[in-house]
């Protein structure tokens, strides 16, 4: 008598429900690091639900999976470069970012707005490197500004849109190189020449270095004992 062998019946493994559930988190996720964290816990339940003699079969469905999830990149901000000028353009030089030898022009991507620009350039082994310049000195030609890469050196050229001379990249650069320029004293036609001449000194003391100060201590000292020797003289 022939026996009928009952069918086996599949039975959903325990893990299941678990990874379902970082499966909806994964597809659900926008910050890299989140991504990154799901996408790993996500292959190490799916490699427990297999069984190690399926790993292969795990990696195609966590590849199935995490399709369109964007590659996790770390960013990190370009603080060291050069600039020179000539009459129609600025160029920007940055040597800091090292392995750049099988980059190509594909790998870097410029935005250039009227007073600002943004760079950025995909270095091995999932590093962005970002330029951010948002107070450009003078106004550009965004159309007529781009990114390169040659020899290594990522070249950022700004068409000016005038022909004058930048003192400065920045605006608030050249907002803190007045700052630390020492004003010249101005003198009130008006005023009392001694009084104008004492408010004079007063801003050269108080804008000086350290060697202003004692000359002109020095010079006011001297004056003060010549008076007393000698009333008819003037006060400084």
């Amino acid at each position: 008598m022939e026996v009928e062998q009952p069918q086996a019946t599949a039975t959903a493994h325990p893990n299941q429900e678990y990874i379902d559930d970082l499966d909806r988190l994964l597809k659900a996720a926008a910050h890299p690091r989140s991504v990154a964290l799901l996408q790993k816990a996500l292959e190490e339940a799916e490699r427990e639900a297999v069984g190690n003699g399926a790993a292969k079969d795990s990696k195609s469905v966590t590849k199935q999976r995490t399709a369109g999830v964007p590659v996790t990149r770390s960013t990190h901000k370009i603080s060291q470069y050069g600039w020179d000028q000539t009459s129609k353009v600025i160029k920007i030089y940055i040597t800091s970012i090292s392995d750049l030898s099988r980059a190509s022009n594909d790998d870097v991507r410029g935005k250039f707005k009227d007073k600002s620009f943004e760079v950025e350039v995909k270095a091995p082994k999932g590093k962005v490197y970002s330029l951010v310049i948002s107070d450009l000195f003078e106004p550009i030609v965004p159309a007529d500004s781009s990114v390169k890469l040659k020899s290594g050196t990522v070249i950022v050229t700004l068409k000016k849109s005038s022909t004058k001379d930048w003192s400065c990249l920045t605006a608030i650069e050249k907002k803190l190189k007045d700052a630390r320029e020492p004003k010249t004293p101005k003198m009130d036609k008006s005023e009392d020449p001694r009084a104008g001449l004492m408010g004079l000194m007063k801003q050269m003391y108080q804008d000086g270095d350290d060697d202003m100060k004692r000359t002109i201590a020095k010079a006011w000292h001297e004056s003060q004992e010549k008076r007393v020797k000698d009333p008819g003289l003037p006060e400084i």
